[in-house]
């Protein structure tokens, strides 16, 4: 159980926050199929609901998701719920990173699967947990030519890992054939399809 006061506190801080939130729930509720929000709308919300996704929408329009089609009408960007998450996504490793780098987490580059980079070695300045339900963990990872990197890495990967270690990171590009495929096709081949 929660005090009133306590909810209060929680919801005002959601307005200032750089990611998803409870209270763009609420405007996206809101929102007609055409992705814009109206004052009315929100206004008509039980207590004081309307009055902080109003808001709300003028940090989401200082974070550019959002624009004022009219008084009291705006525009939801298309793709804006993905790009708060995105966002807080950025904002949870820069969280992760302060403590081992201080104000130097912002240069990090985030080595992410599904946008591979060109192989590098570096040298690892520190490790940590990025994701506590499947155990990932995270590299801080130093190169000689100056580029930092955050690492994520798997559970048994990263408990090898010491402080001063030199990592190498490289991408292998998967084949789409593998020799499997073509046994398949030849044998569906052989039986009509």
């Amino acid at each position: 159980p929660r005090l009133e006061l306590e909810l209060s506190w929680t919801r005002t801080a959601e307005i200032e926050r750089m990611r998803f939130t409870e209270i763009d729930r609420v405007i996206e509720w809101h929102a007609d199929p055409n992705g814009t929000v109206t004052l009315q709308k929100l206004l008509g919300e039980p207590g004081p609901e309307g009055r902080l996704c109003i808001a709300r929408l003028k940090t989401l329009e200082a974070l550019q998701v959002v624009r004022v089609e009219q008084p009291g009408v705006w525009r939801l960007a298309a793709g804006w719920k993905k790009s708060l998450e995105e966002l807080g996504e950025y904002q949870d490793v820069l969280d992760r990173l302060r403590p081992i780098v201080g104000d130097r987490a912002v240069g990090f580059h985030i080595v992410d699967v599904r946008i591979p980079v060109s192989a590098f070695e570096g040298r690892v300045i520190g490790k940590g947990l990025d994701d506590e339900l499947s155990g990932r963990m995270f590299a801080a990872v130093q190169s000689p030519g100056g580029g930092s990197y955050y690492v994520r890495l798997g559970p048994d990967v990263a408990e090898k890992l010491r402080e001063g270690d030199t990592l190498r990171v490289q991408f292998e590009v998967e084949r789409w054939l593998k020799p499997a495929d073509r046994i398949v096709a030849r044998f569906a081949e052989d039986n009509g399809g």
